[in-house]
């Protein structure tokens, strides 16, 4: 036994392991729905918004063919990595709403589709994407993943883009 003094080793472990502890809260759940060949080739539902605020270039959202009754039936070429999805795939288009056309109105309330009131940072509601995170918040560790792209330039001279 040594002296009462600590190597190094046992302090960088001793640290390693408190770091870690708080992700033990999550092995139960992993415990509880182990992973069978069933689970894995059904997989868990997803779900992607995707908000283009500026528009995008006609055509690149708009599939080469659908039947009359909206299905996919043919991708076009920048849609094609996801042709073995397209089943899956819903794809509105001109969706416009009163309360958040415009540039600043309609980032906050393009998933709410109430009244943006910027001086109170209020979008209305809660957004498309939070409901559906709540029923999936028992599917998988996260039910909600927000990402974001920083634009370029201005839209103005006082709103960076």
């Amino acid at each position: 036994m040594k002296s009462g003094i600590y190597s190094r080793r046992a302090i960088l472990r001793g640290i390693g392991a408190s770091i870690a502890l708080p992700l033990l809260d999550v092995v139960p759940t992993f415990a509880q729905a182990p992973l069978t060949a069933s689970s894995i080739s059904t997989g868990i539902n997803r779900l992607a918004y995707l908000y283009f605020p500026n528009g995008i270039p006609r055509g690149i959202w708009y599939p080469e063919e659908t039947d009359q009754n909206g299905r996919l039936i043919k991708l076009n070429k920048w849609m094609s990595p996801l042709e073995p999805h397209k089943s899956n795939i819903i794809i509105p288009s001109n969706i416009w709403t009163p309360e958040g056309n415009g540039h600043v109105n309609g980032t906050p309330t393009w998933l709410t589709g109430y009244d943006y009131d910027s001086r109170a940072v209020n979008a209305g509601g809660v957004s498309a994407d939070q409901i559906v995170a709540r029923h999936l918040r028992e599917e998988t560790l996260l039910p909600s993943l927000e990402l974001s792209l920083k634009g370029e330039g201005y839209f103005s001279n006082s709103l960076p883009r």
